[in-house]
């Protein structure tokens, strides 16, 4: 990124033009279809990076704003593609909350500095989950769609866990 400092997020390009680190066979083709759509994101104070791969164009992705508090105060508007992938990473991780409520089952990652809250990642029997708020994408006008509102109360920590791991999209944390 010519012209920027280190770590610095280069929000004027497009998102297709992001070229992710080589992921491993079979896992690569196990997670993604050709052509994938690649979303970048991240926080305000650019701390928080994040790379997103979806099989599908954004208006053909369901978005979710559950019932719970966390989320109604913070307006997500989150989406997953269990086909797809997503992949976080942080200047600084010592600057990422890591914050958990409720069932205590996931992580809800907000940027400490600016507040911003990117998405939540959950370990499962299938492998680190992610759900990404696309209000953190630079693109997050794409994803126009009204957000379904499931409320998840009532819900067992094992069908919780069962349901994250078949509906939330494989991720990797770049430490």
């Amino acid at each position: 990124m010519e012209g920027l400092g280190e770590g610095a997020i280069d929000r004027g390009r497009s998102t297709n033009d992001f070229t992710f680190p080589a992921i491993p066979s079979p896992a690569r083709s196990a997670l993604c279809h050709d052509p994938p759509m690649n979303h970048t994101g991240g926080c305000h104070c650019g701390n928080i990076h994040l790379h997103l791969r979806l099989t599908k164009p954004p208006p053909d992705n369901p978005l979710r704003a559950c019932a719970c508090s966390f989320c109604r105060a913070h307006a997500t508007r989150t989406v997953s593609d269990p086909s797809g992938l997503a992949e976080i990473s942080a200047n600084n991780w010592t600057m990422v909350e890591h914050y958990r409520f409720g069932s205590r089952t996931a992580d809800y990652l907000i940027c400490r500095r600016c507040g911003v809250y990117i998405g939540a990642i959950c370990e499962t029997a299938a492998g680190l989950r992610a759900v990404i708020n696309t209000n953190a994408l630079t693109d997050r006008s794409a994803f126009s769609q009204a957000p379904s509102a499931p409320d998840y109360d009532g819900e067992t920590t094992e069908n919780r866990l069962a349901r994250r791991a078949q509906t939330w999209m494989p991720a990797v944390l770049q430490h």
